[in-house]
């Protein structure tokens, strides 16, 4: 437009030209006419019709003149209007450009809230996939602890139903001979001799492990049965008296007071009818021989304070590998020691050899040392019950958490959704405003 309105303006400056050209011709052309007139005055009447006609040109060519000037005035006022035009145009062109500029710049800034908010969403998503996985893994943990816990329970269960059997068996005395049992209720309940010189009966004092019980059930033999006394004394008067009924028959075994690591007093080990081992077999080492595991005693863990009991009924029997070590070492050392070997075999002084298994049930030793076993795992299993409980419980909780935080996160992520796509609506729209405003 601002082209067409110069290339007018132009031409209407060409038409005024020829216009003012034409009009200073005309000015010469009646300065010539007047030079006539007055040169010619006396041709002013033959000429007067010709005058006149000039006169009429002139008036008409006067009226063109005024018109041309009337029509140039027009034009020079449409030419200031058009100027004035242009200069609005070019002013709104300058606001355009520079309301063009705001909005790319807004747009630009539109752009970069879009990425940052486009890569806060990439970070909740990675949060919400790792909250998720960590979801998963705390939902397989909790698995393995109920399925723990269930083994542990029925572990426990197994345990008491065995323990509950094993005390039976304990209280009921299974295993004991009817004589052992009466003289040991005897010794509960009376403070008289010679039952207050009870101990009680071996297999109630020693205490082994569960691993080697067996071994020293089978090493002592009937010697488990034995009722442990501090002196023979108040048995043997009470015996003189020929009132003593006893059910079923009953060994004794004395064990004097001593102290530890010291040798028994003579005068003690005379009211002892039964001493400890002659220290000929008791200091016999067989330790360091090819297929000796150790000495029997020495597998005992505990003597409930009867200090030698151990000793004086096993320091004469042996473990070893097998058969064929007990019966080389039987060979070579004579009718003096006994053997036991690690499956169960026994090779005694007198060179019987037995063989066969032992009810647990009715094994003494090895019933109280797996009734211990059994209680001190069911303790345990107790104490790791409670444990995964309470393990169980805070992974229940930190579940719950987890779930809420995934709830927390999806409701972000939706919120942070909708966002964006407003933001990336917005810079759109403004962009798309710029350009039309820019067209227009």
């Amino acid at each position: 437009r601002e082209q067409e309105a110069v290339r007018q303006i132009t031409l209407d400056r060409e038409r005024l030209d020829e216009l003012e050209a034409e009009t200073a011709r005309l000015r010469k052309r009646v300065d010539a006419d007047d030079a006539q007139v007055r040169a010619a005055a006396e041709m002013v009447s033959n000429a007067q019709l010709e005058l006149e006609q000039k006169r009429q040109i002139k008036q008409r060519t006067q009226q063109q003149l005024a018109a041309l000037e009337q029509a140039v005035a027009a034009y020079q006022l449409q030419q200031m209007a058009m100027q004035e035009s242009q200069q609005k145009l070019e002013r709104r062109w300058a606001e355009l450009q520079q309301e063009l500029s705001l909005s790319d710049a807004l747009c630009e800034e539109l752009l970069r809230e879009y990425e940052r908010r486009q890569q806060h969403v990439t970070e909740l998503q990675v949060q919400h996939r790792s909250r998720q996985s960590a979801q998963q893994e705390l939902t397989g943990r909790q698995d393995a602890l109920r399925s723990k816990i269930a083994d542990l329970r029925e572990a426990r269960s197994a345990g008491l139903a065995r323990r509950s059997l094993l005390e039976d068996l304990e209280i009921r005395q299974e295993g004991l001979g009817l004589g052992v049992r009466e003289l040991l209720h005897r010794a509960r309940h009376s403070h008289e001799p010679p039952w207050n010189s009870i101990v009680g009966s071996v297999s109630d004092l020693l205490d082994v492990d569960l691993e080697y019980a067996g071994l020293i059930e089978v090493a002592l033999g009937n010697r488990s049965q034995l009722i442990v006394l501090r002196q023979f004394q108040p048995l043997l008067d009470y015996l003189a008296k020929g009132t003593v009924v006893l059910t079923g028959r009953v060994g004794f075994v004395a064990i004097p007071d001593r102290i530890p690591n010291q040798p028994t007093p003579a005068h003690r080990l005379k009211q002892a009818l039964v001493h400890l081992l002659p220290h000929g077999v008791s200091d016999l080492d067989l330790t360091d021989r090819e297929g000796v595991v150790m000495r029997a005693d020495r597998l005992i863990s505990s003597e409930h304070g009867i200090q030698g009991l151990a000793a004086a009924l096993l320091a004469d029997t042996w473990v070893v590998q097998d058969l064929d070590v007990a019966v080389s070492l039987a060979l070579e050392l004579g009718p003096s020691v006994r053997f036991v070997t690690l499956q169960g075999e026994l090779l005694d002084a007198h060179g019987v050899l037995q063989l066969g298994t032992v009810r647990s049930e009715t094994s003494l030793l090895s019933r109280k040392s797996e009734l211990r076993r059994i209680k001190h795992d069911l303790l345990r299993l107790e104490r790791e019950v409670v444990t995964l409980e309470a393990e169980a419980a805070a992974l229940q909780q930190q579940a719950e958490a987890t779930d809420e935080q995934l709830t927390l996160q999806k409701q972000q992520l939706d919120a942070f959704g909708e966002e964006l796509t407003d933001a990336m609506r917005t810079a759109t729209i403004g962009r798309r405003g710029s350009l039309a405003a820019a067209a227009s």
